[in-house]
């Protein structure tokens, strides 16, 4: 991996939430120790099911959240020393609803050059110059300039919500859930739109999805998380072809196959997913892990190297 654009080291964050009227409060640990590094025009996949901690991580690195412990790194600078128009210059967001993420009331033109207006970033004429300059890049029409998001289609809603995040040339675009409200025979549109402005552009991705299938065409490495820790880290390819942790062995032999001879995917998860204020001692995945023993239950797994990758299991190894 080359030099990381972004480094995060052992990023947590706890949120304080209520037990009762009379009973105080409880810690909740959204993201716990977490730790990695992206290189610049890699595409790191964060995957793991709903509240595992991939969006509350997304926030830390977009600065919408303050970090509880550990520190993030952008191009070498600590986000506790930076203000949020710096964060905003090198880091831009894709969210999962295009329709919801756009303001119904602006014009196409006045919502993909609202980063350059809030953080003053030229004049008029600048904004009007780049923001055709972008759309063209992304394949809508400069004459959509002026119409409004609800005179567009799913697909091309979610280009401008592209053209938006890199009308600054940002280093580093984080896409939450971006093909997932769109219909199937536009997704891949957008996909193949994305790995053309990483070619383009040279812009590093963190691509947050519950589609796998999305994040093995996309990504360069993934990062597997759990109740707020990653438990497998490492390149995509390696990581899709032989999974070392059982949640990740779990995880992607859910996803659904087009082949009907197959049928639906078993998944060998034995238990509910644990409530997140009250974490299982030891492993958090313990209670519906199918190779779990008595270390499991006692004792929490540090992540250490295995063959390139990063595994946080006691009994790492094929299904």
């Amino acid at each position: 991996m080359n030099a990381g654009i972004l480094r995060v080291e052992n990023a947590a964050k706890v949120y304080r939430v209520s037990a009762g009227m009379f009973r105080g409060g409880l810690d909740l640990h959204a993201v716990s120790d977490v730790s990695f590094r992206v290189g610049e025009g890699e595409v790191l996949g964060l995957v793991g099911e709903s509240g595992c901690g991939k969006t509350t991580m997304a926030k830390l690195i977009l600065g919408l959240e303050a970090l509880t412990r550990g520190n993030i790194f952008l191009e070498g600078r600590s986000v506790r020393k930076m203000g949020h128009r710096e964060i905003a210059r090198r880091v831009q967001p894709i969210f999962q609803d295009p329709y919801a993420s756009l303001n119904p009331r602006k014009s196409i033109g006045a919502i993909i050059s609202l980063p350059l207006r809030a953080l003053g970033m030229g004049n008029r004429g600048e904004w009007d110059e780049k923001v055709r300059e972008i759309m063209n890049l992304v394949g809508l029409p400069p004459r959509l300039r002026h119409n409004y998001p609800n005179q567009l289609s799913g697909g091309q809603r979610q280009r401008v919500a592209v053209a938006r995040a890199l009308i600054m040339r940002p280093r580093i675009v984080l896409c939450d859930e971006p093909t997932s409200a769109l219909d199937v025979s536009v997704q891949a549109q957008i996909l193949n739109l994305l790995i053309d402005m990483r070619e383009a552009m040279g812009v590093t991705y963190i691509l947050i999805s519950h589609d796998l299938a999305v994040v093995e065409h996309l990504a360069t490495s993934v990062a597997v998380m759990y109740l707020g820790r990653i438990v497998e880290s490492g390149p995509a390819a390696e990581i899709f072809r032989h999974p070392l942790h059982p949640y990740t062995q779990t995880l992607l032999a859910s996803v659904l196959t087009p082949d009907p001879r197959k049928g639906l995917p078993k998944v060998s998860l034995d238990a509910e997913y644990p409530n997140p204020i009250r974490m299982p001692p030891g492993c958090s995945f313990h209670p519906r892990c199918p190779r779990a023993q008595e270390i499991c239950r006692s004792q929490r797994p540090e992540a250490r190297e295995d063959g390139g990758r990063r595994v946080a299991c006691h009994f790492p190894g094929p299904a």
